[in-house]
């Protein structure tokens, strides 16, 4: 009964120790997929900014392999498949594994909202307008020139809409920021805007007495 009972209880150890192994292997997998796509899609950019095309452009693997590093597409720790190839607009996806594709779209949604905010936000300072005035994103284009954006983005494009669909991002208060149209955990993944932070507390919380 004794020997019975030991073999229970390292049965389970062995179990855990496996788990722990499968889950940190998932984790780091996921964490080189999400920073392949985000590489990908940085190369698409400057691809799109040299040649002067449009979002709606078609991007390949071998066009945008002069801007990646060795000159290389990487691939998905998951699996064999490679990236295929994308509107530039949706963005790149993970050919192995579905989560993969979920989380980077809505964490570049969260990204576009946050530059999105910043650029509302000072647009609203050189306005000197109300925290609960309602902007959209024609209004503050204008405020992409502002050194503090361009520095923490590096003259990255702005995108009008979630890389999930076409829908452009609706007008929103200041003191709300935007949300995405597509798909409410997005919008619930959503920290604020960053390049303005003073005018955020930890949270990512806007702080509405602090006049703008």
């Amino acid at each position: 009964m004794q020997l019975s009972r030991r073999r229970i209880i390292l049965i389970v150890i062995v179990a855990l120790v496996i788990a722990v192994i499968f889950h940190k292997s998932h984790k780091e997998e996921t964490a080189e997929c999400l920073n392949n796509m985000k590489m990908i899609w940085g190369a698409s950019v400057s691809h799109l900014l040299e040649n002067k095309l449009m979002g709606n452009t078609v991007i390949s693997m071998p066009k945008i392999a002069p801007y990646l590093k060795g000159g290389v597409a990487p691939k998905c720790p998951k699996d064999t498949n490679e990236y295929a190839s994308f509107v530039f607009d949706r963005g790149p996806r993970c050919p192995n594994s579905a989560e993969h594709s979920s989380i980077f779209v809505s964490d570049q949604c969260a990204y576009e909202r946050a530059c999105l905010w910043d650029m509302a936000i000072s647009y609203g300072r050189r306005h000197h307008l109300a925290w609960d005035t309602k902007v959209d994103r024609r209004m503050v284009a204008s405020a992409w020139s502002d050194t503090q954006i361009q520095q923490r983005d590096n003259a990255k494009l702005i995108h009008d809409s979630c890389p999930l669909a076409t829908n452009d991002y609706p007008a929103f208060r200041l003191s709300e920021g935007p949300v995405c149209p597509s798909s409410p955990p997005h919008t619930a993944n959503f920290r604020g805007a960053r390049a303005n932070s003073n005018y955020f507390d930890r949270a990512g919380n806007v702080i509405t007495n602090r006049g703008l």
